[in-house]
């Protein structure tokens, strides 16, 4: 099963379309920032308030754990190669594997959705103890508006990451691919 662009409209949200294409064309996870960052972008509005706050990153990780597609979960954790807290997506129909970390079922699906590393969990198992942990790490970050990570610091998004969130719009997980 490969993500693969598709002419019709999805149901599956922005921000989740943007991580799928974001692993498929640049291989690795996207960071909580550009992730954050983009929601006004995906959502047709440049002067969206609120995304790049405390609140924004509390509402972005209720909705991916309310609304992110079976048979995905996501893992937030620290990456290897960038040192940064990331996203990533799981597909868990072609995995035998477990995921690391601590799991965290959502309400709604009655499933786990997240599967977290410890240190971003310390202040609880909650949406809001997980965005008060990343925001402290963040916030700053974010609330400068530097939101792409390239060679070694946050920076304003360039025309490739400009290009990457627009053309998200209109990517679908396709599993008979």
């Amino acid at each position: 099963m490969q993500p693969t662009p598709s002419a019709h409209h999805s149901t599956s949200p922005r921000w989740f379309r943007l991580l799928l294409l974001h692993q498929r064309e640049r291989g690795y996870a996207a960071t909580i920032p550009f992730l954050l960052g983009s929601l006004p972008r995906l959502l047709g509005n440049t002067g969206a308030a609120g995304s790049g706050s405390q609140a924004g990153l509390r509402s972005l990780i209720d909705d991916m754990l309310d609304r992110t597609p079976e048979p995905f979960v996501l893992r937030i954790s620290r990456c290897d190669r960038l040192g940064q807290p990331v996203v990533a997506p799981w597909d868990t129909s072609t995995t035998i594997y477990r995921l690391h970390g601590v799991p965290l079922q959502s309400e709604i699906q009655r499933r786990e959705v997240f599967f977290i590393d410890a240190e971003f969990v310390q202040g609880g198992l909650s949406s809001e103890a997980i965005s008060t942990c990343l925001w402290r790490e963040l916030g700053s970050t974010i609330c400068q508006g530097k939101f792409s990570f390239i060679a070694g610091s946050y920076r304003d998004y360039d025309a490739q990451d400009r290009h990457l969130i627009e053309r998200s719009a209109e990517y679908e997980y396709n599993d008979e691919a």
